[in-house]
């Protein structure tokens, strides 16, 4: 594979990253409430330990992601600059 390729693919892994923990809060509670609308009704506590678990999940994925992202494109640019 290219090294540009590469380095483009950490970018936009580390972007991705970023943009889901930055909207966590919103995504989560997007699901929470498509949870309920499918369920009916529930109690408010498991509503929001659901919804609590649902935005921690986005904020770990976001952040697996975005360290993936950042620590490759550093990675490759240190091979880069010490191939010159």
């Amino acid at each position: 594979m290219d090294r540009m390729k590469i380095v483009v693919l950490s970018f936009i892994l580390g972007v991705v990253g970023l943009f889901i923990i930055l909207f966590s809060v919103h995504l989560g509670t997007s699901v929470a409430d498509t949870w309920l609308a499918e369920l009916g009704s529930v109690s408010t506590e498991v509503y929001l330990a659901r919804m609590n678990g649902y935005i921690v999940n986005f904020q770990l994925i976001g952040g697996i992601l975005f360290g993936i992202g950042l620590f490759s494109a550093l990675l490759f640019y240190y091979k880069m600059s010490i191939s010159n």
